[in-house]
C-alpha cells in the first residue's frame, strides 16, 4: 500500500518580546564626587577625577588627596543593572502557551455505498469556510486513491459556503470488497479540526 499523506497539522506561532533594563548613572557620580575629611564628616571634594576612576578620595590633613579602594556605590549600581538584565532575559525566553484544537463534526457523504468499476464516486462536504481538506479512499487490496481513484491533499472548503465536493472513477482492477473514505477538514484560523469515516463496497454488481 502506497503512503498516504499526513493528516495536517496546525501550527502555531510563538510570540517573542524584548525586555529592556536601564541604571541609574546619577547615585554613582554622587558617590564619586563625596569625600570623607580627616574629621570623619562628609565634604564635597574629590571631583571629576574620583567619578572617571569610580573611586572615593579621603581627605588626609592638608588637603592632599589618596586614592581608596573602588566606591560601594558604583559597585552597587553594576549589581542593579546586571540584576535587572538577568530578569529581561527571562522575560524574553518565556514561550507563549500552544492554543488548543478543538474538534467540530464534519456534515459528510458519499453519493454511493456500492460502486462498480467505471462507476463514478461523489464526495460532499458541509463544513466552515477555509477549512483545508484531505481525504483517501481505501480499498480492499490495501491500495489507495492514489491508485484506484479517490485522493486529494490540497482540497478546502467553499469561502463562502463552507462546501467541498469531490469525483473520482473506481479505476480498473480495483478488487471488490469493503473499502472506506477518510476524512479530515482543518480550519486555517480557528485551530477547528474535524474527521470522518464513510464506508462503501466495491462489487461486481450493484443492485
Amino acid at each position: 500500500m502506497s503512503d498516504r499523506p499526513a493528516r495536517a497539522l496546525v501550527a502555531i506561532g510563538a510570540l517573542v518580546f524584548l525586555a529592556g533594563c536601564s541604571g541609574s548613572h546619577g547615585g554613582v557620580a554622587a558617590g564619586a564626587k563625596t569625600g570623607v575629611n580627616g574629621s570623619g564628616q562628609t565634604s564635597g571634594h574629590g571631583g571629576s577625577g574620583a567619578q572617571a576612576s569610580g573611586q572615593t578620595q579621603v581627605k588626609t590633613g592638608a588637603g592632599a588627596s589618596t586614592a581608596a579602594g573602588p566606591s560601594t556605590a558604583n559597585g552597587g549600581g553594576s549589581a542593579s543593572r546586571g540584576g535587572a538584565a538577568s530578569s529581561g532575559a527571562a522575560q524574553a525566553g518565556a514561550p507563549s502557551p500552544t492554543p488548543k484544537a478543538t474538534e467540530i463534526p464534519l456534515n459528510a457523504a458519499l453519493s454511493k455505498t456500492c460502486v462498480t468499476v467505471g462507476q463514478t464516486l461523489t464526495l460532499t462536504l458541509h463544513a466552515e469556510p477555509h477549512m483545508s481538506v484531505i481525504f483517501d479512499a481505501r480499498y480492499p487490496d490495501g491500495k489507495d486513491g492514489q491508485v484506484h481513484g479517490g485522493f486529494d491533499s490540497r482540497g478546502s472548503t467553499n469561502p463562502a459556503t463552507g462546501d467541498y465536493t469531490s469525483t473520482w472513477t473506481i479505476g480498473p482492477g480495483t478488487p471488490p470488497g469493503a473499502a472506506d473514505v477518510e476524512l479530515a477538514a482543518i480550519g486555517s484560523t480557528d485551530y477547528h479540526t474535524g474527521h470522518a469515516r464513510l464506508p462503501f463496497k466495491v462489487a461486481l454488481t450493484c443492485s
